[in-house]
């Protein structure tokens, strides 16, 4: 992560220097352990959304912005249940080719989503809990 800071302050291009704002804000999102780090990432998300000009291209923040802010309201222990892999579970014996970082990185992202797609779903099941107890006390309160 400390290469994206040091790209964002010394590439020699405005564009080089927001992606790597970009790869940094990105980085410490995904490695946020608590709501202090994860508010330290969204300050350099906004960092980075502030860089952006009238053309967005490739880079819109616009889908994801309010999302990473309301991630703080959604742990509410202050710590994140994210499981990360243990040091002695990566593999040094040899180093990985270009194809199998990315494809440890893809699915990296898709057992991340996965596991964002079952909070939600619990975060959805007791909201629905809460919605029928209150349906069911307004028939109550109605009756007779």
């Amino acid at each position: 992560m400390e290469i994206f800071s040091y790209l964002s302050q010394t590439l020699p291009s405005e564009e080089g220097k927001r992606k790597a704002l970009y790869g940094l804000a990105c980085s410490r999102l995904a490695m946020a352990k608590d709501k202090s780090s994860l508010q330290e990432a969204i300050v350099l998300w906004e960092q980075w959304q502030g860089r952006l000009g009238e053309e967005l291209g490739n880079e819109d923040p616009r889908m994801l912005t309010e999302v990473i802010k309301k991630m703080v309201n959604w742990a509410p222990s202050g710590e994140f249940k994210a499981k990360r892999p243990s040091a002695s579970s990566i593999s040094t014996s040899k180093p990985a080719s270009p194809k199998e970082e990315e494809m440890r990185q893809k699915d990296e992202e898709i057992r991340i989503r996965d596991e964002e797609i079952e909070r939600l779903r619990e975060q959805l099941e007791a909201l629905e809990n809460i919605h029928r107890d209150i349906e069911r006390k307004k028939k109550g309160a109605s009756s007779p």
